[in-house]
């Protein structure tokens, strides 16, 4: 760590002459990082709240920003990344501050599908992204390809991990190795309303964000991500104990998720939940509408699946007009449900467990809910 002379001495003389010191969270800042992303991105125009929350995060104040679904929340992380490599390959865009010569943000993701995703949206965005979970460990390993921690050394901009994976030897190795700590300039953690939810309950990973931030650089920020939290402050101090941040400490960044263009429906569901037949989810193959039906487990999938199977005629193909979605699939079968469902006509519906519901992007179709089972 620098002495603190010099930096005491800079900001007098800065008060002295008038100088005021450079911050992205300011109008010059704002024209500059608006400026860098069109450069970067020139269909994209973003939001005046994702420069807000960005500008923070360039400045390297924690950002916990609550936003709609649909709303734009993975840009907070695309952005951010985006500005620091442009000014680290270009440090005449912004003299005043530095950032490593070939920068990289930690992310971590609550489940596989968000994983997968996300490793998609930043490939199409040109962002070296990788993803590092247990199945794509085995995978690799399996196929003979070299370790992932190693190939996330370098060149690598967004690390996307579970959150089982900050407490593995291989990530463990992969902060020790001293080029890869030097270069990793934030840390995001998506869908944060689960720290509580699951990290309570049944994953106790998600609780360790906080502690595994300390072993980050000095000065690292945190960028967390959630279109769901909840307005009582026990649970709101709980998610940000987790995360390793102070009320007052922060950034908050909060938008309505109020969406008039949704009907919340309730229908009586006569038949039992635990067998065989659901006559009351009939209409969703006459409807035809793009539809998601959550079931509390694998279980109650596969049987709403084998229902639903047999209310349709022999020429029409099941397994394309009806997907499952859960832990149990190939991670490549869920990624492919998930591209189908989006883009082919004929996938109607997708049966899922509660893991679909958190983080996922249906906007290329209007899709219908039919609720929790």
């Amino acid at each position: 760590m620098p002495p603190r002379w010099p930096l005491f001495a800079t900001f007098f003389l800065c008060i002295l002459f008038g100088v005021d010191a450079f911050t992205f969270h300011s109008p010059k800042g704002f024209e500059l990082v608006r400026r860098i992303l069109l450069g970067a991105l020139p269909t994209f125009e973003p939001h005046s709240y994702q420069l807000d929350g960005v500008c923070k995060v360039l400045d390297k104040v924690d950002l916990v920003a609550v936003t709609p679904t649909g709303s734009g929340k993975t840009g907070f992380l695309f952005l951010t990344i985006i500005v620091m490599i442009a000014i680290a390959k270009n440090p005449s865009l912004c003299p005043a501050v530095t950032f490593p010569k070939d920068p990289a943000i930690v992310v971590v993701c609550p489940t596989n599908s968000i994983e997968q995703q996300m490793e998609g949206n930043m490939a199409k965005l040109g962002i070296h992204a990788l993803m590092i979970n247990a199945e794509t460990v085995a995978a690799a390993r399996t196929r003979g390809e070299e370790d992932l921690w190693k190939r996330a050394r370098e060149g690598i901009s967004m690390l996307i991990l579970g959150p089982e994976q900050l407490i593995s030897r291989g990530f463990q190795d992969l902060l020790n190795y001293e080029p890869f700590y030097d270069r990793v300039c934030a840390l995001g953690v998506d869908e944060i309303h689960l720290l509580a939810m699951w990290g309570l309950a049944f994953r106790k990973a998600f609780t360790q964000i906080g502690f595994m931030r300390a072993r980050f650089r000095p000065g690292i920020p945190i960028i967390g991500l959630t279109a769901t939290l909840l307005a009582d402050p026990q649970i709101a101090d709980a998610i940000f104990d987790f995360l390793g941040v102070n009320r007052g400490e922060f950034y908050l960044l909060r938008r309505s998720n109020a969406r008039h263009n949704i009907q919340i429906l309730f229908r009586t569901l006569y038949s039992g939940i635990d067998g065989l037949y659901f006559p009351e989810l009939a209409w969703v193959l006459s409807n035809r509408d793009k539809t998601l039906i959550f079931g509390a487990t694998i279980s109650l999938v596969f049987r709403i699946k084998i229902y639903l199977d047999s209310r349709l005629p022999d020429s029409v193909d099941r397994d394309l007009r009806i997907r499952t979605y859960h832990s149990i699939n190939w991670p490549e079968e869920n990624l492919e449900t998930i591209e189908l469902f989006k883009s082919h006509p004929l996938c109607q519906i997708i049966i899922c467990t509660n893991g679909l519901a958190q983080g996922n992007d249906m906007s290329r179709r209007s899709t219908r809910g039919s609720g929790f089972l």
